[in-house]
């Protein structure tokens, strides 16, 4: 009976220690946002903030992530992938286009935008763990990376993945060895499914985003993914301690606008397969197919009711801000190689 005590004692020990290292946690009774967490039980709280104080920094002095200076060949991997995407290869591997048209019956976009979400989210910034770093292939199947529709986005991201790198090495303009990171094709792939679904422009949020990010080799902490069900406060604690502002919090939100709940059939909005600003009217209306971390967002705090306001009645702005919020995201907690400064004659 002692030895069990100890055991028990030790386990909670842990248990502790390994939450208050971690500002993603999660509050008791979630539902991850992909259908994963449920709270069972009694659970850790996230430790509380000064969310005011938090939130003018955020304003006034600004996290920046590290952005890499792009060579030719980094912008030219770009590009191929870019290619790649499109169209995939007709007929063995599906595209984001199938003869010009969204090829939305073949291609899960909000499974394939949720991934470069869930690859990016596991990041804590005092720590410097986690982040953009391709890890989500080895976390796959443990929750919350359950949904389907995020698994078969991954198997895809495989199968393109491949078919980037054979043009490269097939390409003499490329210097010799020039693979794309599965850690590049998560966040790039992400861009160029809200450029497909009608939101912002490849100029504004693809051509924007940095190559070069290395892969990790283990996987994160996936429990520092924020649950769907998460209280106002632990959102915003999680964001701003992490190096975002609320404002960044409510655009990159809005990436709810595509895709569907785990059970695959109800949509996040009225229309899941295109990405406007009709989120925010559905959260400012408390549509009951969000989450609780949607919801949220109005109501709690002078700056995101603006933010979600703001989002709601002005499509542009919704726009700039996102792909501004998501350049940022796919820049968290990456550690970076150029592809190369100069391509072959």
């Amino acid at each position: 009976m002692g030895r069990g005590l100890a055991a028990l004692s030790l386990l909670v020990l842990l248990a502790v220690g390994a939450r208050a290292g971690c500002p993603f946690g999660f509050g008791g009774g979630l539902e991850d946002a992909e259908g994963g967490i449920k709270g069972t039980g009694r659970r850790l709280q996230q430790a509380g903030c000064n969310i005011n104080t938090l939130a003018q920094q955020a304003v006034t002095a600004p996290f920046v992530p590290a952005n890499p200076l792009q060579g030719q060949v980094d912008k030219y991997v770009k590009e191929v992938a870019w290619n790649v995407f499109q169209t995939g290869f007709p007929g063995f591997v599906p595209g984001l286009f199938k003869n010009g048209r969204l090829n939305s019956a073949n291609v899960p976009l909000g499974g394939l935008l949720r991934l470069s979400f869930h690859d990016a989210g596991p990041f804590n910034r005092a720590t410097g763990r986690g982040g953009a770093n391709g890890s989500l292939r080895f976390e796959l199947g443990v929750k919350p990376n359950t949904n389907q529709n995020i698994i078969i986005a991954a198997g895809l991201c495989d199968r393109w993945r491949t078919m980037i790198n054979n043009a490269l090495a097939a390409d003499p303009k490329v210097p010799r060895g020039v693979q794309i990171s599965y850690a590049d094709v998560y966040q790039l792939i992400g861009a160029a499914v809200v450029v497909a679904a009608g939101g912002p422009s490849k100029a504004e949020v693809y051509d924007p985003l940095p190559v070069g990010r290395r892969d990790a080799l283990v996987a994160d902490n996936v429990a520092q993914m924020p649950g769907g069900g998460i209280s106002w406060n632990n959102l915003a604690c999680l964001f701003l301690t992490n190096g975002y502002s609320l404002e960044e919090l409510v655009a990159l939100s809005g990436a709810h606008e595509l895709g569907f709940r785990q059970d695959r059939t109800t949509p996040m909005t009225a229309n899941p397969n295109s990405f406007t600003n009709e989120y925010f009217s559905a959260v400012i209306n408390g549509a009951r197919n969000l989450f609780n971390s949607d919801r949220v967002l109005w109501g709690n705090h002078a700056r995101s009711n603006a933010a979600v306001q703001t989002f709601a009645n002005n499509r542009a702005a919704f726009f700039t801000a996102f792909a501004k919020a998501y350049n940022k995201m796919g820049r968290m907690g990456a550690t970076w190689q150029s592809y190369g400064a100069k391509l072959k004659a």
